[in-house]
C-alpha cells in the first residue's frame, strides 16, 4: 500500500533549487513530496514561529508539536469566531493522490496565505510543511498547481487561494531570524515550515 502512495519522478529533484523557487511561487506537489520524504536532511522546528514573514517555510513534526499552527498571525475564522477556517484538498503527483493541503487566509490581509502540507502515506504523515506567501489579488484560482501535476480531489470550502501569482514575497527566505524560528537547513536557508494543519483536524481554537 505504501508503494502505491509514492509518486514517480523522471529525475531526482534538486531540493536546494526547490527551496530557492519557494521564494517566488507556491511549490508543486512533487517538490513538496521531495522535501517531506527527505525531512531528515532538514531541521524540524521545535516550536511555532512568531508571525513568520512572506516566503517563510517550516517543517514540523505534528506528533511532537500539536499546535504548530499557533504562529501569531490573525487568520480568517469560522462562524464560531475561534477556529481557523481552512480549505482542504488532496493533491496528486502524476495520477496518484499524495498530499493533504490546507489553506488559511489572513483576516486583515486576505492576500497573505498559509498552506500546510503532509503526505497521505502513513509512515510520513506526521511531518508537515508550511509555506507562507503574500499573493496579488484574491481570486480563488488553483490553476498553477493543477497545471504542475496536481489535481484537487476535494474542495471543502471557498478558501482555496490563488497560486498563479509570482511574487517575490519569499524574499526573506534567506534572511529569516534564527532567533524566532528554526530554519529547515542549518546553512543559509533560513525559512522554516510552520503549518496550521492541526486546526482542521482537532478544531483547535486560537486567541
Amino acid at each position: 500500500m505504501a508503494e502505491s502512495r509514492r509518486y514517480a519522478l523522471n529525475a531526482q529533484l534538486d531540493i536546494e533549487q526547490i527551496l530557492q523557487e519557494a521564494q517566488h511561487r507556491w511549490l508543486r506537489p512533487a517538490e513538496i513530496c521531495e522535501i517531506l520524504q527527505n525531512y531528515k536532511k532538514f531541521r524540524i522546528a521545535p516550536e511555532p514561529p512568531n508571525r513568520p514573514p512572506n516566503g517563510s517555510l517550516f517543517l514540523f513534526d505534528r506528533k511532537v508539536l500539536r499546535y504548530f499552527r499557533k504562529d501569531g498571525h490573525n487568520w480568517r475564522k469560522k462562524k464560531d469566531g475561534k477556529t481557523v477556517k481552512e480549505a482542504h484538498e488532496r493533491l496528486k503527483a502524476g495520477s496518484v493522490d499524495v498530499l493533504h493541503c490546507y489553506y488559511a487566509h489572513g483576516e486583515d490581509n486576505e492576500n497573505f496565505q498559509r498552506r500546510s502540507y503532509w503526505m497521505l502515506e502513513e509512515e510520513l504523515s506526521h511531518i508537515v510543511l508550511v509555506h507562507y506567501r503574500e499573493v496579488k489579488g484574491n481570486r480563488t484560482n488553483y490553476s498553477r498547481i493543477r497545471d504542475a501535476d496536481s489535481t484537487p480531489v476535494s474542495q471543502q470550502s471557498e478558501a482555496v487561494s490563488n497560486s498563479e501569482v509570482d511574487s517575490s514575497a519569499a524574499s526573506r527566505f534567506q534572511s529569516y531570524d534564527y532567533q524566532r524560528a528554526s530554519p529547515i537547513t542549518e546553512t543559509s536557508l533560513n525559512s522554516t515550515l510552520a503549518s496550521d494543519l492541526e486546526d482542521a483536524e482537532s478544531g483547535v481554537t486560537t486567541g
